[in-house]
């Protein structure tokens, strides 16, 4: 039981030096995490996302806004522009980031600008 306690809050610690004022409910947004190591590792997993699974193979990334919800973990709301192609194109992606740090694509979108 302690060594439970003691973990959580670890967690606890950790997430509030990242986030520092997180809200939970609705999504907030952290202009702070664009350039954020998990923010473009999330990004990553969801252009991955894209080729497999919409044929999209997405270059010359660029994160327009990040914006995060606080649920049993964490849902990042991405938005980004990549080339696919000649064609630039606009992308929104929900991926889920848990306490145990599995990822999971939510929802994802892409638009030609």
């Amino acid at each position: 039981m302690y060594k439970f306690a003691a973990a959580l809050l670890v967690l606890i610690i950790a997430f509030h030096g990242t986030f520092g004022q997180m809200s939970f409910g609705g999504y907030s947004d952290h202009p702070e995490l664009i350039e954020d190591d998990t923010t473009l590792l999330l990004t990553d997993f969801a252009v991955e996302y894209f080729s497999a699974e919409q044929n999209l193979k997405l270059t010359n990334l660029e994160i327009t806004r990040v914006r995060i919800q606080t649920v049993s973990g964490t849902n990042y709301k991405i938005n980004f522009t990549g080339d696919n192609g000649a064609q630039k194109m606009e992308c929104e992606v929900v991926v889920f980031l848990g306490f145990n740090f599995k990822k999971k694509i939510f929802d994802a979108s892409c638009d030609p600008l």
